[in-house]
């Protein structure tokens, strides 16, 4: 696996504003593990409470709105996934599934170039190689 950084650190190895669409992925994947790692712990957490509660309302009182609290920020977590490529599916747009600013593809040409970009005699024209861009033909 390449590293997703290498085309946004300057030659010194100082990172640029070009780094954010790389770095937002990562921290997206981390932040929902954390968080599901989180309400797992809280699950169990709240079984131990319930279990060594005995019998105590209070105690008991408490376990159980660890427990569903825990619960619904895991169901919020794990939905936040099904929610994004259902609106993508629904848009046509699901590269928004792959967490990140450059995954989609731009489908249009950019607008066109100044007058003068390209030498005499020939047209701008619009071409579709690494995305769409403007060249001289």
């Amino acid at each position: 696996m390449s590293n997703p950084f290498a085309t946004c650190l300057t030659n010194s190895g100082v990172p640029t504003l070009d780094c954010i669409p790389n770095l937002l992925p990562v921290v997206v994947m981390w932040a929902i593990a954390i968080a599901f790692i989180i309400a797992l712990a809280l699950i169990i957490y709240s079984a131990i409470r319930f279990i060594t509660s005995g019998g105590d309302e209070k105690q008991v009182e408490g376990a159980r709105k660890t427990l569903t609290y825990a619960i619904i920020g895991l169901i919020l977590v794990l939905s936040s996934f099904f929610i994004v490529q259902f609106i993508g599916r629904q848009t046509g747009v699901t590269c928004i599934s792959a967490f990140g600013f450059n995954n989609c593809e731009k489908k249009e040409c950019p607008p066109p170039p100044p007058a003068g970009f390209c030498p005499a005699r020939t047209q701008p024209t619009c071409s579709a190689g690494t995305g769409f861009s403007w060249t001289c033909k």
